[in-house]
């Protein structure tokens, strides 16, 4: 076997089997000469280590980027809100006053169309009570 195969391979004997609970485990014998058993690995764990460290950075910047792009694309949406706001505020008010200018309206004309038959009952009716007025004044009390 190999150095790092063999280094494996004891480790291997010494895990706790599946599903039993974790337990304190002993340290595998060093072997002959644990300085060249471990010199094939120790590179390989600086390389393994050195490409993780790449890969956080490499990571840590996306995420700054990522982050910097959300805070812009929510103060854009923020800004599209209170736009969009103000315009609808302003579209309700324009709607609530027609409404009310309608509704103006229409009593305006109602009471038109009141004060025009008022006009058309006494303007019928005035004759008939002047009549009366001077008829009643001619006979006296």
């Amino acid at each position: 076997m190999r150095p790092l195969s063999e280094l494996l391979h004891r480790l291997r004997h010494l895990r706790a089997p599946p599903g039993r609970p974790a337990r304190q485990l002993a340290v595998p014998s060093p072997g002959e000469d644990p300085a060249r058993e471990l010199s094939s690995i120790l590179p390989k764990l600086d390389a393994i280590d050195e490409q993780a460290s790449q890969m956080l950075a490499r990571a840590r910047a996306q995420a700054a980027t990522i982050e910097a792009e959300a805070q812009v694309r929510a103060k854009q949406i923020m800004a599209d809100a209170g736009g969009r706001s103000a315009r609808e505020r302003i579209e309700i008010i324009a709607a609530g006053r027609a409404h009310a200018e309608r509704e103006a309206a229409e009593i305006l004309d109602a009471g038109r169309a009141q004060a025009g038959q008022v006009s058309e009952h006494a303007a019928a009716h005035t004759q008939d009570l002047l009549d009366e007025v001077v008829s009643s004044l001619r006979r006296g009390p």
